[in-house]
């Protein structure tokens, strides 16, 4: 083989090298540029999908801070409507005593008398305990009326220490009606609540 055929040789491998070399880069740089597209394709959905668990989340804080406001303002309402019922009753409670002055509390004690009779059934014999303006309307003459009425053999025992109004017991004390006014207040209390909130806030009972 001559100089010149080694030459030509040497060329063409050169030639065939350098081909190769650039078909290798151009590949190359193709699967770069691919493998950046799709590292930027799933970069942006990544994006997106942080986005929108981010939003989701931000959407579910919201709720619950909406809901946690809620229950808040309604609790401070009942508190307020709580506050307010228990005011009316307390000063309703300290004004009992002046039942006592009206003209017809004789029918109030007597009233009073027989609704702790029909609290205890069965009871032959009751022993009435008054506060004293109301002890005063239970003389031998009202007693016996009474007792002919309600069908219960009544007597006076002492006075009350607390209270307006009475306590009926059974002669050994075992069985106690509380029928002060504050008592039956303190009955009725639960049953009260929605007529009394209801004048409260200015329409009918």
């Amino acid at each position: 083989m001559s100089l010149g055929d080694i030459k030509s040789l040497s060329d063409a491998v050169m030639s065939q090298a350098k081909q190769g070399l650039e078909r290798a880069l151009t590949q190359a740089e193709s699967l770069a540029q691919s493998t950046r597209d799709q590292a930027r394709a799933d970069a942006e959905v990544e994006s997106k999908k942080i986005v929108a668990g981010a939003e989701s989340q931000a959407q579910r804080l919201l709720e619950q801070a909406r809901a946690t406001a809620r229950l808040e303002a309604q609790s401070m309402k009942l508190g307020r409507r709580e506050a307010l019922l228990s005011n009316v009753f307390d000063l309703a409670a300290a004004r009992l005593s002046d039942v006592q002055g009206l003209e017809d509390y004789r029918s109030v004690a007597f009233a009073l008398v027989r609704d702790a009779v029909e609290h205890m059934e069965k009871v032959g014999a009751l022993v009435i305990l008054a506060d004293d303006v109301t002890r005063a309307f239970f003389d031998d003459s009202a007693l016996d009326e009474l007792s002919s009425d309600v069908g219960c053999e009544l007597s006076l025992g002492s006075a009350l220490e607390e209270g307006t109004g009475l306590v009926a017991q059974s002669l050994d004390g075992r069985l106690v009606y509380d029928n002060t006014l504050q008592a039956r207040l303190d009955r009725h209390r639960s049953s009260l609540r929605a007529s009394v909130f209801q004048i409260l806030r200015g329409g009918d009972a």
